[in-house]
């Protein structure tokens, strides 16, 4: 969620790429106090697709009156691309107000405009700590180390993953992956030990933890997920807190030659 005025409405809203709903409330307002954790709710969901923003009408009058605002809450959106930004291309949003009805508005604007997804590299405990919480499914893909690999077959599975996030869009599913080998206590507390690509899924609010135990495949990972979300996919406890450790971000390419140690046995 993020909060709007005179300050920042422009730079964030009228002179970005991103869908935005923008919320206009009254804090005396009955209605907009049943809309708050609706609202709250479906801005968490939408993370990384869809930006949600609230305007204190009371505070920011300008721009209540700017965009022809007479009664609280009144929800406005503009669509994806600079081409739809402009005061002249605001628009009411007329559904429920409800987290299920925005989320499903906002991730219908999304597919008109073919956004993908976030995907997050987990290089760092704060990357998953800010994008993991609240009502949400974290997806995470263990892909082989880069010197069991090539940066061919690691774009193809990072490939391979976006288009499932994609196709599972309107579902509450946030994505990460992450190399084999650089989280080896997080690996070991998973029970990871059969083999790369991995992929489990994390509830962070029930604390349970779903393993894919098929190989590594949109079909395979459209049927995972699709198990998760009508109570399949052998769900357990999680057995403890992911904690994730500094990594190298990914530089795109091949690993790096290892050091030549043949120097050593010269004389030998």
């Amino acid at each position: 969620m993020v909060v709007l005025g005179e300050d920042n409405f422009d730079t964030l809203v009228m002179q970005g790429k991103d869908i935005w709903i923008v919320e206009f409330y009254a804090p005396w307002c009955g209605h907009c106090k049943s809309l708050e954790p609706e609202y709250n709710a479906a801005a968490k969901r939408l993370k990384g697709q869809v930006k949600l923003g609230k305007i204190d009408a009371t505070v920011h009058g300008a721009l209540a009156q700017r965009f022809g605002v007479n009664g609280y809450p009144s929800v406005k959106y503009w669509d994806y691309g600079l081409e739809s930004k402009g005061d002249s291309k605001v628009k009411d949003y007329q559904g429920e107000r409800t987290a299920d009805a925005i989320v499903g508005f906002a991730s219908s604007l999304a597919d008109k405009a073919d956004i993908d997804p976030d995907v997050h590299e987990v290089i760092k405990q704060s990357v998953y700590d800010d994008n993991c919480k609240g009502p949400v499914i974290c997806v995470i893909a263990f892909l082989p180390n880069i010197y069991d690999s090539n940066a061919k077959e690691r774009n193809n599975y990072i490939n391979v993953f976006k288009k499932v996030a994609k196709k599972n869009r309107k579902h509450s599913f946030n994505w990460f992956w992450l190399q084999a080998g650089d989280q080896l206590d997080l690996e070991r507390d998973l029970s990871l030990g059969f083999g790369f690509p991995a992929v489990v899924a994390v509830s962070p609010t029930k604390k349970m933890i779903a393993t894919m135990r098929s190989s590594f495949s949109a079909d395979h990972l459209n049927e995972f997920l699709g198990d998760l979300l009508i109570g399949r996919g052998g769900l357990a406890q999680l057995p403890g807190a992911i904690k994730i450790k500094k990594a190298e971000a990914w530089n795109g390419e091949d690993a790096p030659p290892l050091e030549d140690d043949s120097y050593l046995y010269e004389d030998l």
